[in-house]
């Protein structure tokens, strides 16, 4: 295919209509219909679903580092403060007393696990 001279690609749309893109430098194809490209172009397809994904959205959003107890409760308190204050919307307030919750339910997850690995020890050392 050759450049049609209007700076047009030479390649054909699904509809059956000429594409109207501008050819790649010294090509007479857009980088859609060029052969060449589509590795590309279907890696950055890829990428691109899940670079805007809502997963990797939040990802971004974590710290670098896991909160501390005390860190944690600084953020509730800070986010309460601002929802009372009218600067944050009730739904954030939820969200994060939600958080809270799952935070505490996690805790008392593996104080309890603590608390079993030293009762199968006492047993264990009595059996002996």
């Amino acid at each position: 295919m050759q450049h049609d001279g209007r700076g047009r690609c030479r390649g054909v749309n699904t509809s059956g209509s000429p594409c109207s893109g501008r050819p790649l430098p010294g090509k007479s194809l857009c980088a859609w219909h060029d052969p060449s490209m589509q590795e590309r172009i279907a890696a950055g397809r890829a990428a691109g679903g899940k670079a805007k994904s809502n997963a990797n959205r939040a990802t971004k959003q974590l710290p670098k580092s896991v909160m501390t107890a005390t860190e944690f409760q600084g953020l509730v308190c800070v986010v309460a403060t601002g929802v009372v204050a009218g600067k944050l919307t009730p739904g954030v307030g939820a969200a994060v007393a939600s958080l809270a919750r799952a935070y505490k339910d996690l805790a008392e997850v593996g104080r309890l696990e603590d608390q079993v690995a030293e009762l199968e020890a006492l047993v264990r050392g009595r059996s002996a």
